[in-house]
């Protein structure tokens, strides 16, 4: 008899609200879903966007600004914790939202790569 649906699709809770590893060479990111159970990103989300909303209707939302307000909800409630993060130079950059949210910007890459990650559900189960 095969998989059923439950050992598929059901997730973790802990998991999704405490977090993941994932490594990249030496840096090692705490991620937590991006949706599921973590329901802080889809809070933050919805409070960043709410003075856009009209824009969001409309569709006139620029990506700009909502490329910023997922970076910033996403820095802030799916990134838990980094170790071995640097700089170019190899100086350690300590954890914290704001440093994410800029490590993001300058390494767009990463960022969709996380996302990626965050959004995953076998990385729950």
């Amino acid at each position: 008899m095969g998989q059923n649906l439950y050992s598929i699709f059901e997730t973790d809770h802990d998991l999704e609200r405490g977090g993941i590893s994932v490594r990249y060479g030496e840096a090692v990111f705490l991620i937590a879903r991006a949706g599921g159970a973590n329901l802080a990103f889809k809070t933050d989300m919805e409070r960043q966007m709410r003075p856009y909303r009209s824009s969001v209707q409309s569709g006139t939302l620029s990506d700009g600004i909502a490329e910023d307000i997922l970076r910033s909800a996403f820095a802030k409630t799916v990134v838990l914790d980094w170790e071995g993060v640097t700089d170019r130079e190899g100086k350690e950059i300590d954890f914290s939202p704001e440093a994410a949210e800029q490590l993001f910007k300058n390494l767009p890459d990463l960022f969709d790569d996380l996302q990626t990650q965050s959004q995953k559900i076998s990385n729950y189960i």
